[in-house]
């Protein structure tokens, strides 16, 4: 058959303005494409079977591909654990504080909170390591209380009681 012939019969057949001869050609074209697409799954399965592997899966004209399963990601969870052995190092030229301490399993990274008299409020530094170098213009000038609390992306880390689980405070 002409090709621009069947272009404009499958046009006439969307259209719905299609003649009975045409659709009874269209009707026999897309039998013969099943019967051919039916004869080679069925040559598919031979030659596996005569290579000893398994056979292609079927499958229909009118089918969509199964998709691609996305791999699984584990539930983040909200973190129970304790920042611990925490240690901290003034740097002997005096511009900070070094910082670090064991890591939380399952956190994406840590909040240092700290406070002073004079600073009178709660301050808050985030970071991802288990390391941190606070560097001392940052600080308020008198003595600062601080602890550490593991985070992810639920939150901070929290006992059954849903209460923040912080190091215990410290000074410098």
């Amino acid at each position: 058959m002409d090709p621009t012939k069947l272009l404009a019969t499958l046009q006439n057949i969307i259209e719905g303005t299609a003649s009975e001869e045409e659709t009874q050609l269209a009707s026999a074209l897309f039998s013969n494409i099943a019967s051919y697409g039916e004869r080679i799954s069925q040559l598919e399965a031979k030659v596996a079977e005569l290579s000893g592997q398994q056979p292609p899966p079927e499958s229909t004209p009118d089918s969509e591909p199964e998709p691609t399963p996305e791999p699984e990601q584990p539930e983040p969870t909200v973190l129970s654990g304790i920042v611990s052995n925490v240690r901290v190092d003034k740097r002997a030229d005096e511009s900070g504080y070094d910082l670090t301490f064991d890591g939380v399993e399952g956190a994406t990274g840590y909040e240092l909170a700290y406070t002073s008299p004079s600073l009178g409020k709660w301050e808050k530094i985030e970071f991802q390591e288990t390391s941190l170098f606070v560097p001392v213009d940052r600080l308020p000038p008198d003595q600062v209380t601080y602890a550490i609390i593991a985070v992810n992306e639920l939150g901070r880390a929290q006992d059954a009681e849903g209460k923040d689980l912080f190091s215990p405070d410290m000074t410098f």
